[in-house]
């Protein structure tokens, strides 16, 4: 992409504690684990792809456990790469994060889940669908409805109808299969600032559903459906598989 897009901030969230990944993440906040051989970390490879994408927009990561550890990495990324770093003394939670981010000055942002593992193409192929001013996308995968998380509706148009969360066997739907693919939420979402400066989260509260439900009653969200290479790295399995598939690149 040329210098002209239209989304002036990225937002990676990096504060989670990866309580699931432990114990590596004992001494290593999750976004800084190896995804292969030549020690390329989940976040490294996303600051390149977001530069790559964006190459005027500025960088931030939030970040939370293991302070030191981040600060002492992101000295060895090389400027253009380096994002700005937002330490969290508390952990607000990823939609309080999200809100107060937005009250920056600041038009049009990109929000990443910094535990994402994605392919070069795909996103480069995503950055340029989203990035259109003043319009609220939000980046969906396909997946079979027992392992997905949540689960987007979209019209004919691929315009967002509703939202809901599978987190628990009692939100599927009566009668559905749970072999059936749904669209589920990908961790990524664009959006204008001032859809979401009045929202009032709570602490801890998650992305899902109930700001994006807040969007929709504002504006119309598109969906990009994402169709390569993505792990969101919230397992031991989900990282071996993801350095494995990444090794293939080498």
């Amino acid at each position: 992409m040329n210098g002209g897009s239209t989304i002036d901030a990225i937002l990676i969230l990096g504060a989670g504690q990866g309580s699931r990944l432990k114990p590596l993440t004992n001494n290593s906040p999750k976004p800084l684990l190896s995804i292969n051989a030549k020690g390329e970390t989940i976040v490294g490879r996303l600051l390149s792809q977001i530069r790559q994408a964006f190459p005027r927009a500025s960088i931030f990561m939030n970040f939370n456990s293991l302070p030191e550890i981040v600060v002492e990495y992101m000295a060895r990324v090389s400027t253009n790469l380096r994002p700005e770093l937002i330490y969290e003394r508390i952990r607000l939670g990823p939609t309080k994060s999200v809100v107060e981010f937005s009250k920056l000055n600041y038009k049009d942002i990109l929000v990443i889940n910094g535990d994402l593992v994605l392919s070069n193409t795909e996103f480069t192929r995503m950055s340029q669908a989203i990035d259109v001013p003043n319009k609220a996308f939000v980046v969906v995968h396909r997946r079979k409805k027992e392992d997905a998380r949540s689960q987007v509706n979209i019209d004919a148009n691929g315009f967002v109808t509703s939202i809901m969360e599978l987190t628990e066997v009692g939100n599927h739907e009566f009668g559905s299969s749970f072999e059936e693919e749904v669209l589920s939420l990908s961790g990524i979402y664009k959006f204008p600032t001032n859809i979401t400066r009045d929202y009032i989260a709570q602490h801890e509260e998650p992305l899902s559903p109930k700001l994006i439900e807040f969007w929709l009653s504002q504006i119309e969200v598109k969906s990009f459906e994402w169709d390569d290479l993505r792990y969101s790295i919230d397992s031991l399995e989900t990282l071996t598989r993801a350095r494995m598939q990444i090794e293939k690149e080498l």
